[in-house]
């Protein structure tokens, strides 16, 4: 059986922030309404002294037949060697027979979801004139939660703030 492998470039080519935010919306309802089952996450303590994890989330989807997991690691040191701090793979498995159908790359898939996430929040929850936006955190996903709310909202000032005064600048010129 030949497995299906996306990376980065191959994912960020064929979706458009829009198109993911509708995709979570749909996915909170499912969720919402029982139709998935998303078991709690196993997590590993890998290193206790650099508070390094593993984490395994498995996931189906009744109504969609998608059954898979996504692996993610946490390795907050990695962010001080110009390293991803949360690297992960999303694998998907045919409900029919098991096989694994693709491999992912679960780091750009976390970043478009969770900034997809900010993008549905604020089109639903959020004041429809509102013009201002703060940032918490320069992370791998900062730069798709502002992308998200600048799909659903007219921003016209968006503020940044992290620990790290350089990373907060940095996003900003950006």
């Amino acid at each position: 059986m030949e497995i299906l492998i996306l990376r980065e470039e191959d994912i960020l080519e064929a979706v458009d922030i829009k198109d993911i935010i509708e995709a979570d919306k749909e996915a909170l309802k499912n969720y919402s309404n029982g139709g998935s089952d998303i078991p709690l996450r196993t997590v590993i303590d890998v290193d206790k002294d650099s508070s390094s994890t593993a984490i395994f989330m498995p996931g189906f989807i009744k109504d969609k037949n998608a059954l898979g997991m996504k692996i993610i690691d946490i390795y907050p040191e990695n962010i001080d060697k110009g390293l991803v701090s949360a690297p992960s793979t999303m694998i998907l498995i045919d409900k029919e027979n098991g096989f694994v159908k693709a491999i992912l790359d679960g780091t750009i898939l976390t970043r478009l979801r969770t900034g997809a996430v900010s993008g549905a929040a604020t089109e639903v929850l959020a004041n429809e004139g509102a013009k201002t936006f703060l940032l918490i955190g320069t992370g791998g996903q900062a730069s798709t939660q502002l992308e998200a709310v600048l799909a659903v909202r007219d921003i016209e000032k968006a503020y940044v703030c992290d620990v790290n005064y350089e990373r907060a600048r940095s996003l900003q010129k950006k």
